[in-house]
């Protein structure tokens, strides 16, 4: 994935000619609160509050792995079962040829180490749309099972959505605060608290909408499709990261959870 926003857009516009139209649209929106929301099923609004940025190891996420196309870094995913890796839709559209894209697992770095796995199969939940922020899924199957260790284990998937007064951990690699890429792993420690922010910046307002707001760390051009846990369970993907530290334009999650069944479903019917 390129490292910086020029390049991003110019990433997104090729991918499609409605595409121009969509981030063209959401870069002309402004907003001055100063939180990070999500919004649930009962129609209450939550927020994330980001503490500072730490190194991390994949022995403390080993579910973690990076995914490249065409030996270029992409985006994180989770794995879910030694064939399988969840990540976005909204990384590899597009880019979903299966032949061209690797795993890379068991490194704290996006640049070398670790094990790489090439990828056999590539699934988009099929009612994604590049310009929605629903249904924004994709697993990977890789040709070989991934070898667990201490630093590649799998990972639950969440049976709920996050609620206020959780916490839990987003992890991966992108861009620090100072715009400068980012090799090795990183970490941040979330929290959950209820606001009233995130459907002002966006037309389409969905669940699992974290608005970042704060003058803190928080996700990057580089952190698609980065997990959010909680207690070793998956709850969320960061999906169509508009932002950085202390930009005006919120990140928003996959919900894990409410994707949950077509994941697994899906899993059990591509099996050999």
């Amino acid at each position: 994935m390129c490292r910086n926003l020029e390049m991003n857009i110019i990433r997104c516009l090729s991918r499609n000619v409605e595409v121009t139209w969509f981030w063209i649209l959401i870069l002309g929106f402004h907003s001055s609160s100063a939180s990070v929301s999500l919004k649930t099923s009962d129609n209450k609004e939550l927020a994330l509050k980001y503490n500072s940025l730490i190194t991390s190891k994949t022995t403390k996420q080993p579910y973690l792995v990076t995914i490249y196309y065409n030996d270029i870094y992409f985006c994180s995913g989770a794995v879910l079962a030694n064939k399988w890796v969840l990540t976005t839709s909204s990384c590899v559209w597009g880019h979903n040829y299966a032949k061209k894209l690797t795993i890379r697992a068991k490194s704290d770095r996006i640049d070398m180490g670790g094990v790489m796995y090439r990828v056999a199969k590539c699934i988009l939940h099929p009612d994604f749309l590049f310009y929605s922020t629903k249904h924004n899924v994709a697993l990977l199957k890789t040709s070989t099972p991934m070898r667990y260790g201490n630093t590649l284990q799998p990972i639950a998937l969440a049976k709920r959505s996050l609620v206020a007064g959780d916490t839990g951990i987003v992890s991966g690699w992108g861009l620090s605060k100072e715009r400068k890429g980012v090799k090795i792993l990183q970490a941040l420690n979330v929290s959950v608290a209820e606001v009233n922010e995130c459907s002002q910046s966006y037309l389409e307002y969905t669940r699992m909408l974290f608005c970042n707001r704060t003058e803190e760390e928080e996700p990057c051009w580089d952190d698609e499709a980065n997990p959010v846990v909680q207690k070793y369970q998956l709850y969320g993907l960061t999906s169509f990261i508009i932002s950085c530290s202390g930009a005006k334009y919120p990140v928003r999650f996959t919900d894990v959870a409410e994707l949950r069944l077509w994941i697994r479903s899906t899993m059990k019917e591509s099996m050999p």
